[in-house]
């Protein structure tokens, strides 16, 4: 058990939780992923993947909805994506 604020819990769990959901339905959404070729930290997000591939639709909807950090953690994840996108992008 862990004693906490409700307010704690969920700036914690919009990125144990709402983060890693995300993560993880976005990469089942891009599949099926590679099994031939791999590497132990695919394998773990795969495995992460497991977890929540027959989640309902409203389980992420849930998550990321309800909780009030959920959308913070998200753009901020989101904004360090872009910019490693545009860091690493080919020269046009």
């Amino acid at each position: 058990m862990i004693i906490t604020t409700p307010e704690a819990h969920d700036r914690e769990a919009a990125t144990v939780q709402g983060l890693t959901h995300l993560i993880a339905q976005a990469l089942n959404r891009m599949g099926p992923l590679p099994d031939r070729m791999t590497t132990a930290s695919f394998e773990l997000l795969k495995q992460a993947v497991e977890m929540v591939r027959h989640d309902p639709p409203g389980v992420l909807a849930a998550i990321e909805s309800a909780n009030p950090f959920a959308s913070g953690v998200r753009e901020e994840f989101l904004d360090l994506v872009t910019g490693l996108d545009h860091a690493y992008a080919a020269p046009k």
